[in-house]
């Protein structure tokens, strides 16, 4: 499971599902990410080609923050999180942060949400590729948006394959 980083756990918003830690983390929470996780489970003996990287198929809301490591006041949508078929959401700018390898939502009715898009999937994808992994895996699937251009797993499928 490589998500779930952040969430209503923490004190201030970081990306739920990012590829990287980034190079000065805002917090101990957001030392950890996709990279960190596959390294940890490699150290641990376990073989590349055993580990599938989860992607998900939801953002997690942060009400009243703007960006990453910013305080919120509260969450939106179901339990804190929307399907992606349902990101960005209206009102809302979509953003992705190449460095880390997440994307981002900021406005609307989530206020900052993180989650991945076809854009970091596909990075995930190529990560997975060069790195030997057995590939990837997404939860949940009834998430997903139906278009094939924003399909999550569309396009980690083009990643694995191109």
């Amino acid at each position: 499971m490589s998500y779930d980083f952040s969430g209503p756990w923490v004190k201030t918003c970081g990306h739920h599902a990012q590829l990287f830690t980034p190079q000065q983390p805002h917090n101990d929470d957001a030392t950890v990410s996709c990279h960190s996780a596959v390294s940890y489970m490699i150290k641990q003996g376990v073989p590349p080609n055993k580990i599938l990287l989860g992607i998900p198929a939801y953002g997690r809301s942060f009400l009243g923050a703007h960006a990453v490591g910013h305080p919120y006041s509260g969450h939106a949508g179901e339990e804190g999180t929307f399907e992606f078929k349902d990101l960005p959401r209206p009102g809302a700018q979509e953003h992705v942060d190449e460095h880390v390898g997440a994307a981002y939502c900021i406005g609307g009715d989530g206020g900052f949400i993180t989650y991945d898009n076809p854009q970091t999937v596909k990075m995930k994808a190529n990560y997975a590729r060069q790195n030997g992994l057995a590939g990837l895996f997404y939860w949940t699937g009834t998430g997903d948006a139906s278009d094939s251009s924003r399909s999550l797993a569309y396009n980690g499928y083009i990643g694995l394959h191109s």
